[in-house]
């Protein structure tokens, strides 16, 4: 199974910060350091955090940072065209909730995120998207609100009896 929750594109979302913030120079910065790493085979090493952005406050591998920043792993970007998403989206052959929130601060306002929910349904296997996938509404990137939270709770949890009723081995065909 799958569950995509408050799926972003760091590329989408970097224009978006405020220039006071000087993220375009720590940026190039971070990505060049995770290069590096890299290419000495520490790709597990963990970011500095004065490398990356306040908004990212989980800790983030060398390997997973260059992934998110750089051009080619736009999974969820919103201005690729639906093709982009089929060798990747296409291919899923496991049932997938997608949830996205409404309010979502990592998003930018342009972004029409039915609209962006119907393409990556479209691009799924006929069966594999969860009637449950929605935007949540009013939800932030975090679902910060309580009343939200346990929305989210609800519908993954309608999620996972949706799939516990199919047969096993549906679940496990390759």
């Amino acid at each position: 199974m799958n569950i995509w929750a408050s799926s972003i594109s760091i590329n989408t979302y970097v224009p978006r910060v405020p220039s006071d913030q000087s993220l375009y120079n720590p940026f190039s910065a971070s990505l060049k350091y995770a290069e590096d790493l890299i290419a000495k085979g520490e790709e597990k090493t963990i970011m500095p955090t004065s490398l990356i952005p306040s908004i990212i406050t989980s800790p983030v591998t060398a390997y997973r940072w260059h992934s998110l920043v750089s051009i080619g792993d736009g999974f969820f970007s919103s201005d690729l065209p639906a093709a982009t998403f089929q060798p990747t989206f296409g291919t899923l052959k496991k049932p997938t909730l997608i949830l996205m929130s409404e309010r979502d601060e990592m998003v930018p306002p342009t972004v029409d995120k039915e609209a962006l929910l119907r393409r990556w349904i479209e691009v799924l296997l006929e069966g594999i998207a969860s009637e449950q996938s929605q935007v949540i509404p009013n939800g932030d990137h975090e679902l910060s609100e309580e009343t939200i939270a346990r929305f989210f709770i609800e519908l993954v949890v309608e999620f996972l009896q949706e799939i516990e009723a199919e047969p096993v081995e549906a679940l496990y065909e390759q």
